[in-house]
């Protein structure tokens, strides 16, 4: 209990104005937001050496591995006086890159892809995900968030798919989680994070290989046929281009519309993945005292929005208005990189490897059976939507 002086002291210390407040935040978060930025600008660099780029490693990875191998030999020393920063990278920054990551789609691309890429990709993100909760949580006995956050970045677009979803899925109670110990989100995202890299990796080189193989099997498949495969089902952006390169021109641009399409799909799946959380699910719905409050749920939902989800959403649309002149537009994407690198790499440096031991093989299998439903199934559903499209 502190004494009536030291109380009268703080009763007499005059209030701090905003712009000293913000001043003090600001000092308080320099360190760790100079580390971080660093870090971003590093990966960025590297991300675009031809060598690096030859093998499909992006921004995001390359940013989260530095910040892994610093975060786990020499931060340990700073790491008290770099948190502020580091976390304004892990949220702040991170919704800001998400919302400027509207700029790299318009409402023109879902045009592109044509009806059937719109239908493959919807399934692919909806059945993905739904198989991650079910045969997380009911079959490898993860908790909720852990399995949503996998399914995310299976689903979606990787890395930047799992980032967008932690700010949503952070708000859930361990108790919705009954029977298992919620290790922290950090831990949870950097695992997630991890199986993206390992799976996505992997089908880089896996892709371009069934390809020739079902060539050289006499199945005619167009480039363009397997160019929106590709796309509906590779994990990264930067893995469905190389993945693409590696089997044609036709099939790259294919693939990257399609991806794109996908991509866009990160703003609704938030939204409802917000309302998902905040009901507590399907499963713990019910009537009465307990389930009953619809007002108490609407708050809840509110609480969860992902309102940064409404930039993302807003910002493609009007880029689809083709009104920012090119510079600009490109300065705005290059900043974007530089955002979105700077978040992976603060969750690299806050990523510790007995976490990710800690969490044992369970998420790895996870996203290893949705790897193979990705390869299977997505395969299946891009054959059966074109065929039906003629």
């Amino acid at each position: 209990m502190s004494s009536p002086a030291n109380a009268s002291a703080a009763l007499a210390a005059p209030p701090l104005s905003f712009a000293q407040r913000i001043f003090q935040g600001f000092r308080a978060a320099a360190p760790g937001l100079i580390l971080t930025l660093a870090l971003g600008l590093g990966a960025l660099l590297l991300a675009r050496q031809p060598a690096v780029q030859g093998w499909g490693l992006s921004a995001l990875t390359l940013a989260i591995v530095a910040g892994i191998f610093i975060g786990n030999t020499v931060f340990a020393p700073v790491e008290r006086l770099a948190a502020p920063g580091v976390g304004v990278a892990k949220q702040t920054l991170l919704r800001a890159g998400i919302v400027l990551y509207g700029l790299r789609l318009t409402f023109q691309d879902i045009a592109a892809v044509g009806t059937a890429g719109l239908v493959v990709d919807a399934l692919v993100v909806a059945i993905t995900f739904v198989l991650a909760l079910q045969l997380g949580t009911r079959w490898l006995g993860l908790s909720r968030r852990q399995a949503a956050l996998i399914g995310a970045g299976s689903a979606i677009c990787g890395a930047a798919a799992v980032l967008a979803t932690a700010p949503v899925v952070a708000s859930a109670h361990a108790a919705r989680d009954e029977g298992h110990h919620e290790s922290p989100l950090a831990d949870q995202v950097a695992v997630a994070v991890a199986t993206v890299v390992v799976f996505g990796t992997l089908a880089m080189f896996t892709y371009p290989a069934l390809y020739a193989a079902l060539a050289h099997w006499g199945w005619a498949v167009s480039p363009e046929a397997f160019g929106l495969y590709t796309g509906a089902t590779v994990h990264e952006v930067a893995q469905v281009v190389a993945a693409g390169r590696a089997i044609s021109p036709d099939a790259a641009a294919t693939a990257v519309i399609a991806k794109m399409l996908r991509v866009m799909m990160l703003a609704p799946f938030l939204v409802i993945l917000a309302g998902l959380f905040a009901s507590g699910g399907a499963g713990n719905g019910g009537n009465g005292a307990n389930g009953g409050n619809v007002a108490g749920r609407g708050a809840a939902v509110l609480r969860a929005f992902p309102w940064f989800a409404l930039g993302f959403v807003a910002l493609a649309g009007f880029n689809s208005l083709d009104l920012l002149p090119q510079a600009v537009k490109g300065g705005l994407i290059v900043a974007d990189d530089l955002l979105l690198a700077t978040a992976m790499g603060a969750l690299g440096l806050t990523t510790r490897f007995s976490a990710i031991r800690r969490a044992g093989p369970r998420p790895l299998l996870l996203a290893g059976l949705l790897a193979l439903w990705l390869v299977a199934g997505g395969g299946a559903l891009t054959a059966l939507a074109l065929h039906l499209a003629g």
